[in-house]
C-alpha cells in the first residue's frame, strides 16, 4: 500500500487532517532535472515541422500556409505534464515533456517528448509522437520508467469524446522512448454534487445524497481549493462540482480522514454557487454551451443540435450529424448555417463567475458568439 500511495505522490492532499505514507528511500537522489526550462526548449520530430521548434514562453506560432485556411501552424508545452526523473540510469535526470501541435490540420497532435543537458547544452534527445485525438492526463517518471496515462477513444466513443483510459509505460533504448507496456487505467465516474470547506477538511455530497466522503486533489492544472475559493463566500458554503474522479475506501488508501470513503478529483468539468447545478440534463448530449448578451444556449448531439436564444421566440432546430472533425461541427436547416468549435479551455461566465472546463464559439446568421461550455455524458 505505501508503494501504491507512493506513485500517487503527485496528488496534494487538500485537508490538513490528511497524510499519505512514507515515502522514503535509501537510494542517493539523481540530478532532479531542475535546471530544464522545458517551456523555452527546442524540439525536434514534431509532426509537421520538419525543421523543429524552438518554443518561447511555453509557445511558437508560425506564419499561415498560403492557400489554405486551417489556421496558423503552432506548437505549445502542456505546463502541467512536465515530470523529471533519472531514466537511463546514469544519475542524470532527464525531463519529459507533452508537447501539441497544429500544423493546418482540424485536429491537434500530442507529442511525447524527451529533454536532457549534455556539455550545458538541453537537447531534445527523444519524440515520439501519439497521435491526434489523445489527451494525455498524466506523467510519472519512477524506477527508470516513464509512465503515460492518456484518455483515447473506445469502441462506441463518438469522434468528439474519447472516454478510455490507458497507462502506457516507456523506457529509453538505444536513445529512443520505447514502449514496454500498456494497461487499461483505474476507470473515472462523473460525479456531481457539492463541495463544503472548512479549516479543517473538504466534505462532498453527491447530488441525490447516495455518496459522501473526504475530498483529495488529484488535479493537475488547477487546484480544486482554487476553484472553491472563487466562488464560495463564506467558510464552509456548499458550492456545486460536476467532476471526473474515483472513489477510494480512506482507510486502505493510507489516507488519514474520519470519513469512510475519499473522492479522488482528476478533473473539473463545472463549479457554479449559482446555476442550474444537479438540474442541468446532458446525458444524451456530446455538450452544451452557453453565454450571454443575448442569454442564449447550445446543445449538440449525434444527430442534431438546438439553439436557444432570449431573443429568438423560437428554438432554432438542426438535425443530422454535423460533425465534421475532433471538436468541429457544421449544421443547415432551410434558414440558417450554424458553424461551431468545441475548445478544450477553461472558461468563467463573466456574469456569474461560474467555471467550465470547455469554451464553445459558433457563427449563425453572420453574428460570431463565444461561450462557456461542459461535455455530456
Amino acid at each position: 500500500m505505501v508503494e501504491r500511495e507512493c506513485n500517487r505522490a503527485r496528488t496534494v492532499l487538500v485537508a490538513a487532517a490528511f497524510s499519505l505514507a512514507a515515502c522514503g528511500s535509501g537510494a542517493p537522489e539523481p540530478d532532479t532535472g531542475g535546471d530544464i526550462d522545458p517551456a523555452n526548449a527546442s524540439y525536434a520530430g514534431l509532426h509537421g515541422f520538419a525543421d523543429g521548434v524552438t518554443l518561447i514562453d511555453g509557445k511558437f506560432e508560425g506564419e499561415p500556409v498560403a492557400g489554405e485556411d486551417a489556421g496558423v501552424p503552432a506548437a505549445y508545452l502542456s505546463r502541467h505534464l512536465v515530470q523529471s526523473g533519472d531514466l537511463d540510469g546514469d544519475g542524470v535526470a532527464e525531463t519529459a515533456a507533452v508537447v501539441i501541435t497544429s500544423a493546418g490540420e482540424s485536429a491537434a497532435v500530442a507529442h511525447l517528448a524527451l529533454l536532457k543537458r549534455n556539455d550545458q547544452v538541453v537537447e531534445n534527445v527523444a519524440t515520439r509522437r501519439r497521435g491526434n485525438l489523445v489527451r494525455v492526463r498524466e506523467l510519472e517518471i519512477r524506477d527508470g520508467a516513464l509512465r503515460m496515462t492518456s484518455i483515447e477513444h473506445g469502441p462506441s466513443d463518438p469522434t468528439c469524446c474519447p472516454s478510455q483510459r490507458l497507462d502506457r509505460w516507456f523506457d529509453m533504448s538505444g536513445g529512443a522512448l520505447e514502449m514496454t507496456s500498456e494497461a487499461a487505467a483505474e476507470t473515472l465516474d462523473r460525479t456531481m454534487g457539492f463541495v463544503s470547506w472548512d479549516d479543517a477538511r473538504a466534505h462532498f455530497v453527491s447530488c441525490d445524497e447516495s455518496r459522501s466522503g473526504a475530498v483529495l486533489d488529484g488535479m493537475r492544472d488547477e487546484p480544486v481549493r482554487a476553484l472553491y475559493d472563487e466562488l464560495a463566500s463564506d467558510t464552509g458554503q456548499s458550492v456545486f462540482f460536476d467532476v471526473e474522479g474515483r472513489w477510494l475506501n480512506t482507510a486502505a488508501a493510507g489516507l488519514d480522514a474520519p470519513d469512510e470513503k475519499t473522492l479522488e478529483i482528476t478533473d473539473v468539468y463545472r463549479v457554479e454557487r449559482e446555476g442550474q447545478g444537479c438540474g442541468l440534463e446532458f446525458d444524451e448530449s456530446l455538450f452544451l454551451g452557453f453565454g450571454s448578451e443575448p442569454a442564449w444556449l447550445v446543445d449538440v448531439r449525434r444527430d442534431g443540435a438546438v439553439l436557444a436564444s432570449a431573443d429568438r421566440s423560437e428554438n432554432v432546430v438542426f438535425e443530422g450529424d454535423g460533425q465534421l472533425a475532433a471538436r468541429q461541427f457544421e449544421f443547415q436547416n432551410d434558414q440558417y448555417l450554424l458553424r461551431l468549435s468545441y475548445l478544450e479551455l477553461p472558461c468563467r461566465n463573466p456574469v456569474s463567475g461560474s467555471y467550465f472546463s470547455h469554451t464553445v464559439e459558433f457563427t449563425i446568421g453572420g453574428s460570431r458568439f463565444r461561450g462557456c461550455a461542459v461535455p455530456g455524458r
